[in-house]
């Protein structure tokens, strides 16, 4: 599958100074966002698409998150009530799936 193009970083809540949420939407092999300090309780980025896509996988690098999770919405939706959880991801899950640090395909 073709990945699919992000059109820009419409918000997101906390950003390292090297590790910016504009890295994903890099096409090379380096797209690392991280929050402002390590630890931080929970951190966000809203991505927008350049159309509508149907998603078949995500690839999700994680470092130390005890809970990842993927909504999707479209670009009308306002509130979080118009998001959808496609993927919630608790720690115990990761037996299955991925490491605390490490990357999974879903």
């Amino acid at each position: 599958m073709p990945e699919i193009k992000v059109k820009h970083v419409v918000s997101c809540s906390t950003e390292d100074t090297t590790h910016k949420a504009d890295n994903l939407l890099s096409s090379d092999t380096y797209r690392k966002w991280k929050a402002a300090k390590p630890g931080e309780k929970q951190i966000s980025v809203i991505l927008q698409f350049e159309k509508e896509e149907h998603l078949h996988s995500i690839d999700i690098g994680n470092e130390g998150s005890a809970f990842i999770e993927v909504l999707v919405g479209n670009s009308s939706a306002v509130r979080d009530q118009d998001y959808q959880v496609v993927l919630p991801l608790k720690l115990g899950d990761c037996d299955r799936f991925c490491f605390t640090f490490g990357h999974s395909l879903f």
